[in-house]
């Protein structure tokens, strides 16, 4: 045995998924392994259309990786909170935006639980989603972010 999963291998993992299965008798738990072996892929195919230049590929990993987040890892709401549901809410209005334009995606983002979603909308799409979100979640919620070329970088002394 192992005791980290990024120690063990996707294929190790489902070749012994059912005795997993038995001996931990947590199914939420084997889901969240599963999206952390997905995800660890994505990642990696992200990071390679970056370097090579072809973004468009890009935009289906951010859904995957979102869908995953949602359905896997179940981090669209807390369990406590059945009558709210404003991640998931947020995520189905994006999406119907999203495919009445024809462009753009969507995904839960952020570390925790019903945390936020993040939007990638085109440019000349932008203020009439935040004009199509705002009367659901408020204006002051609804926050237009952008890309540098340079990405993460220490700024301290």
């Amino acid at each position: 045995g192992k005791e980290r999963l990024c120690e063990v291998s996707e294929e190790d993992f489902l070749q012994r998924l059912t005795t997993i299965r038995q001996e931990i008798q947590n199914d939420r738990a084997i889901l969240r392994a599963l999206h952390f072996f997905e995800e660890t892929r994505r990642v990696t195919e992200a990071g390679n259309a970056l370097r090579a230049g072809t973004p468009e590929k890009l935009l289906p990993l951010i859904t995957e990786g979102g869908n995953s987040s949602w359905k896997w890892l179940q981090n669209g709401s807390v369990s406590k909170e059945t009558k709210e549901q404003s991640i998931p809410l947020a995520l189905a209005l994006t999406e119907i935006f999203c495919k009445r334009k024809g462009d753009g995606v969507c995904r839960i983002h952020g570390g925790g639980f019903a945390g936020v979603i993040m939007a990638v909308i085109p440019k000349r799409d932008t203020a009439e989603y935040v004009d199509f979100m705002t009367p659901y979640f408020g204006k002051e919620n609804l926050h237009i972010m952008n890309i540098r070329q340079t990405g993460a970088v220490f700024v301290g002394a």
